[in-house]
């Protein structure tokens, strides 16, 4: 089960940006998942609340969206979702498609318990779970 791996770098992530920027607690984590990304948006849920129980995360939910399949077909341009992984274009049917959205496994955001917390902070960006948060922006939503 690689999610229960995913999860612990999520929370190692989220707990690098509570200590950097003097948050007091969290109350959610947004996550993008592709349909393509080979995780289970399930398992990663049950994995979270193991992680986080006892922590200072707990209580911490995991919000997960899961995000369809999208192609652009190289012949025609035309952008289409992908249904049942059948990859060509419906308008003219080619199979010279190039897959636009589908193997994300993202942090879209951190939502702040504000009570907790006098840090000012950014209100957008998505970041890949791998990236560095180095910077101005960060993973934050009011």
């Amino acid at each position: 089960m690689h999610e229960l791996s995913i999860v612990r770098s999520i929370a190692e992530i989220a707990r690098g940006e509570l200590r950097s920027r003097g948050i007091g607690k969290l109350k959610a984590i947004g996550l993008r998942v592709g349909a393509l990304a080979g995780v289970l948006a399930d398992s990663l849920e049950f994995c979270f609340g193991a992680v986080t129980k006892d922590t200072d995360l707990d209580g911490c939910s995991l919000v997960v969206e899961q995000l369809p399949v999208l192609a652009k077909c190289t012949d025609c341009r035309h952008t289409f979702e992908v249904e049942r992984f059948f990859f060509a274009c419906p308008g003219c049917g080619s199979r010279e498609v190039e897959v636009t959205q589908g193997y994300e496994l993202e942090i879209a955001y951190l939502e702040v318990d504000e009570a907790s917390s006098t840090a000012q902070l950014p209100t957008r960006g998505v970041h890949h779970v791998n990236e560095d948060f180095a910077g101005e922006e960060g993973p934050f939503r009011e």
